[in-house]
C-alpha cells in the first residue's frame, strides 16, 4: 500500500483510478473513475507546466467540475504550501465543492476501513478546508450573483485557481481583474475556468474566442459528442444507411464514420419525436458538433439561430480577419478595394458620449454582397462624421447611408456642409405642400418603426439565402458578414411586443449599421436615383 501511495502522489490519474472515491447524484460513494472527456482535459493538463485553460462546456454535463476538484486535492498534497480557489456561481455548488474535497479525503484509498489520510489538525469548513501539517489551504466560494463577489481573491496568492460556471457570474471583468493579479505567472500555477455557456455579450464567449485565436493566454477546450467512442451504433450485416444533404455535409465537415451516423440519426430522430421541429435544436444544444453549437440555445431567434451559426462558421473556415487601413487605423478591412466595385455604407450613430451605445459604420460590397469593411467605437460626433466621409472616399466615394434621427442629424450636418461629401442617401417622402402632394427628398435613412422593420425583414430574408445549404434561386440577393461581432448581435436581437431591438443588456449598434448599409444596397441595385 505504500509505494501504492508513493506512486499515486506522483500521478494524479492513477491516483484517482486506484484511490480516490466521489459520491453520486444518488448518494452512492464509487470509484473515481473517469470518463472519455476526463481524460482529455488530463491530457491537456499535462501539457503545460503552467496550465491557463478555459473550458466550453456542452449541455451534457462531462464531470469537468468533479475533475478540477480532485485536480485541486492532488496538487495540495504534491506541492509546498499550496493555496487552492474554487469559485463557483452559487452558494450550493460552492458547498459541493468543499463536501467533494472531504469525500475524497474521508474514502481516500476505500470506503471502508480506516482512511489513509489522518490529519490531526485539518479543518473543514463551508468556506474552506485548512491544513496546517501540510501548510495548505483551500478556499471555496461564490461568485457572479453577490455585490461582494469582484473582492473574491483580491489581496490573496494562489496556486490553483478553477472558475466553475463563469458564463453566469454577473460581473466577471472586476472579478477576473482581481484575481488574475493574485496568480503568478510561473511554472507549477494553474487557472482554470469551466462553463456551459449563456449570452454571446458575456465575457466567457470573448474569451473563448479569444483563445481560439491566440490572442489570450489560455487554451480552448471543447468535447464534441463524435470524440466520445461510446457514442456509436454497429451496422447490421447489409444494412445500407440512408443519409439526408444536411447528414452528409455534417460527416463531411466532421469526418464521422457511419456507426456515427448511425447513433447520430437515432439521436436526432428520438429528440424529434419529443419535441417535434424543435427538437432538432435541442439535440444539438445538447450533442453540440461545434463549439458555436453551445452559445445557440441562448438565441433570441429575430434572426434564426441556424443561419447566424452557418455565417459564423463561414467566417471562420475562411478565416476573415479585419485589418486595419495603413494611416486610418479606426478602419477595418476584409478586402481591398477594388476600382470597377460600388461600395454602400450604413451608418448607425450614437450620441457621442463615453457611455452607452456604440458608433458602426458597414461597408458591403454591391457587386458581391460581403461585407467589406468597417468602423466601430465611440467618437465625438464631428469626428464621427469626418471618418465615415473618409471611409466613403477609400472605397471609391461609396454612397453614405447615415440614420437620419436625432443626433444622426448633426452627422448627416458635417457630412454635407463641412466635409462637402456628395454621395450621401436620400429618403424618397411625400409631403403636402400648400395643400398640393409633393415628393421629396431627405437626407439619410429616416428609421420609424414601419420603415424599420421592413429593412430588418429585407436582411433577414437576404442572410437566410446566404446560407451553404439555401435552395432559393441565384436571383435572389446574398449578403456575407464578416464580422463575427456582428453575427453575435444578430443572435441578441429580438422582436418583443411589436418593436425590434437588442436584448437588456446588449447593443444592436452594428445590426442596424448592416441593415441600414443592405438598405443601401436595394438603391444601388435598383438604380434609383435618391442620393446626390
Amino acid at each position: 500500500m505504500i509505494n501504492k501511495i508513493a506512486r499515486a502522489w506522483k500521478d494524479y490519474e492513477y491516483c484517482a483510478h486506484n484511490l480516490m472515491y466521489i459520491r453520486t447524484r444518488a448518494q452512492e460513494i464509487v470509484p473515481f473513475n473517469w470518463y472519455y472527456s476526463q481524460h482529455k482535459i488530463h491530457k491537456l493538463m499535462l501539457s503545460s507546466k503552467r496550465p491557463r485553460i478555459i473550458v466550453l462546456k456542452p449541455r451534457q454535463e462531462e464531470g469537468f467540475s468533479t475533475y478540477f476538484c480532485g485536480a485541486g486535492f492532488h496538487i495540495l498534497h504534491t506541492q509546498k504550501n499550496f493555496r487552492g480557489l474554487h469559485l463557483a456561481q452559487d452558494d450550493e455548488a460552492s458547498k459541493s465543492f468543499a463536501e467533494m474535497y472531504q469525500t475524497f479525503e474521508t474514502h481516500f484509498g476505500g470506503v471502508n476501513g480506516n482512511p489513509l489520510l489522518q490529519y490531526k489538525q485539518k479543518r473543514f469548513g463551508a468556506d474552506d478546508a485548512v491544513y496546517p501539517e501540510l501548510n495548505s489551504k483551500v478556499h471555496f466560494g461564490t461568485a457572479g450573483q453577490k455585490s461582494s463577489a469582484p473582492k473574491k481573491g483580491r489581496s490573496k496568492n494562489y496556486n490553483f485557481v478553477h472558475l466553475s460556471e463563469f458564463a453566469f457570474w454577473t460581473d466577471p471583468e472586476s472579478t477576473m481583474t482581481g484575481l488574475r493579479s493574485c496568480v503568478a505567472d510561473e511554472d507549477y500555477t494553474y487557472i482554470i475556468i469551466e462553463s456551459t455557456p449563456s449570452s454571446m455579450g458575456h465575457l466567457f464567449y470573448r474569451m473563448c474566442q479569444g483563445a481560439r485565436q491566440g490572442i489570450n493566454e489560455f487554451t480552448f477546450f471543447f468535447f464534441p459528442w463524435y470524440e466520445d467512442p461510446k457514442l456509436r451504433l454497429p451496422l447490421e450485416p447489409g444494412e445500407v444507411l440512408e443519409l439526408d444533404e444536411e447528414e452528409l455535409e455534417a460527416q463531411g465537415r466532421y469526418s464521422l464514420d457511419l456507426e456515427q451516423m448511425k447513433w447520430r440519426k437515432m439521436k436526432k430522430r428520438q429528440y424529434m419525436l419529443e419535441k417535434g421541429a424543435q427538437g432538432i435544436r435541442n439535440f444539438k444544444q445538447e450533442y453540440p458538433e461545434n463549439w458555436l453549437e453551445c452559445f445557440m440555445a441562448n438565441a433570441f431567434g429575430y434572426v434564426s439561430p441556424e443561419t447566424v451559426q452557418d455565417h459564423m462558421a463561414r467566417i471562420e473556415d475562411e478565416n476573415q480577419q479585419a485589418i486595419s487601413v495603413l494611416g486610418k487605423p479606426y478602419i477595418k478591412m476584409f478586402e481591398d478595394p477594388r476600382s470597377s466595385d460600388e461600395y454602400v455604407i450604413g451608418i448607425d450613430s450614437s450620441e457621442g458620449l463615453d457611455v452607452g451605445d456604440y458608433d458602426y459604420a458597414c461597408a458591403w460590397n454591391v457587386q458581391t454582397g460581403n461585407q467589406a469593411g468597417f468602423i466601430h467605437g465611440k467618437f465625438a460626433l464631428q469626428t464621427w462624421a469626418d471618418y465615415c466621409c473618409e471611409f466613403g472616399k477609400y472605397l471609391n466615394n461609396a454612397l453614405l447611408i447615415p440614420e437620419a434621427n436625432n443626433h444622426g442629424w448633426m452627422v448627416i450636418e458635417r457630412m454635407s456642409e463641412t466635409n462637402r461629401y456628395q454621395r450621401i442617401y436620400r429618403d424618397p417622402v411625400k409631403r403636402s405642400i400648400s395643400g398640393v402632394p409633393r415628393n421629396i427628398q431627405r437626407k439619410g435613412f429616416y428609421t420609424s418603426s414601419n420603415s424599420k422593420k421592413k429593412a430588418c425583414d429585407k436582411f433577414k430574408i437576404a442572410l437566410d439565402h446566404s446560407v451553404r445549404n439555401s435552395i432559393v434561386g441565384s436571383s435572389e440577393y446574398k449578403v456575407y458578414p464578416n464580422d463575427v461581432e456582428l453575427c453575435r448581435e444578430m443572435l441578441e436581437f429580438e422582436e418583443k411586443d411589436g418593436k425590434l431591438g437588442a436584448v437588456s443588456g446588449s447593443h444592436d449598434d452594428r445590426f442596424m449599421g448592416a441593415v441600414i448599409g443592405f438598405h443601401g444596397i436595394e438603391a444601388a441595385l435598383q438604380k434609383v436615383t435618391i442620393y446626390g
